[in-house]
């Protein structure tokens, strides 16, 4: 029996990557709270990722969270903006 949604291996990717990107840019935050540049610095030798692009990862993976969530819970031939 087919699954449901026919895009459900896509949605878990997206739902991973939506997660991935919220928690680099959560650990970038705590990384310039506490002032540990292991959690701003991917390497010693490059340049710290600036707070600014930490929330940028935060909101694009939130936003993609959102629409997978969103996209799950649709029905067949239901607008995707009937969920928001």
């Amino acid at each position: 029996m087919a699954s449901p949604i026919p895009y459900v291996r896509s949605l878990m990717i997206a739902g991973f990557g939506g997660s991935l990107a919220v928690a680099a840019g959560v650990a970038v935050w705590i990384g310039w709270v506490t002032g540990n540049t292991t959690l701003r610095q991917v390497r010693a030798d490059w340049v710290s990722m600036v707070p600014m692009t930490a929330t940028a990862f935060v909101l694009s993976g939130a936003a993609l969270l959102a629409i997978t969530v969103a996209m799950s819970q649709r029905r067949e031939g239901e607008p995707v903006a009937a969920h928001f």
